[in-house]
This record gives structure tokens, sequence and C-alpha cells, in this order.
């Protein structure tokens, strides 16, 4: 039943990876969202796939900055409004990928809420610049 797709022949789904190397810049800081299209099938389609990324990009930025300030005040620290992405911790990036697909909550960035289930899975890596004394500037 279930396994339909495993069947048919030819077959539908292919166990053949694709795979893309991306060279990064050591100077910038990176965030990679590994998300199942329950995530990315919802976002607003009425943009380009350019202007889709940039909602989400800035939904995960302005969390992000959020998620610390709101962290800094916890521990009584000073809250600025300047946005130091070296304070991301594993915490606030599971905090963040648990509202990315609880789809109710960022309606700025999706189309709909859950009314359909579908898998909704996301991984958010955060990938820190190399310090500019490093002697490895490979990532």
């Amino acid at each position: 039943m279930g396994d339909l797709l495993f069947k048919i022949e030819p077959a539908v789904l292919s166990n053949e990876p694709d795979v893309t190397f991306n060279k990064l810049n050591p100077n910038k800081d990176y965030l990679l969202v590994i998300a199942s299209d329950g995530v990315w099938d919802y976002l607003k389609y009425d943009y380009s796939a350019t202007q889709m990324n940039n909602n989400l990009l800035e939904f995960l930025g302005l969390s992000m900055s959020a998620w610390c300030q709101k962290k800094k005040a916890a521990e009584g620290g000073k809250v600025d409004k300047k946005n130091n992405l070296s304070e991301i911790s594993p915490e606030i990036l599971e905090d963040i990928a648990k509202v990315i697909v609880q789809r109710d909550y960022v309606k700025e960035v999706y189309c709909q809420g859950l009314d359909k289930f579908d898998d909704c899975t996301a991984f958010l890596v955060f990938i820190p610049a190399v310090n500019a004394g490093s002697k490895s500037n490979n990532l």
C-alpha cells in the first residue's frame, strides 16, 4: 500500500543523490536550512522563488535576533539592538526550527497553517565565520 512508488516500473523515485558544492566565504556567517517538502511546499507562492527565500531569511534573521535578545535579558545581560550572531546557540536554533515546522505562528511566510498535514521537519545549522587568526580558511 504505502510503498507503491517503490514498486512501480520504471522507478518513480531515484536513490541517486543530488549533490551541489558551494564555496563559502570564510569571512561570513551562514545559516543552512534543511527542511522537508512539508515546510517548502507551503511557503507563500505569490512571489518569485527569490522573494520566497528572502521572506524566510528575513523571518529567520529576526527570530534569531529576538531569541538572542530574550536570552540576554533572561541572563541579566545588557540588551542591545546589534545583531550578534556569534551568540547563536543550539537551543536558539532548535527553538526557531520548532517555530518553522509549526506553521501557524509564521503567517508572514506561509500561505496557510497546518490545515493539511504533511511531514514538517527542519534542521538549522549555523556555520560561523572563520576567525581572522585561524590557519585554515577552508569550510
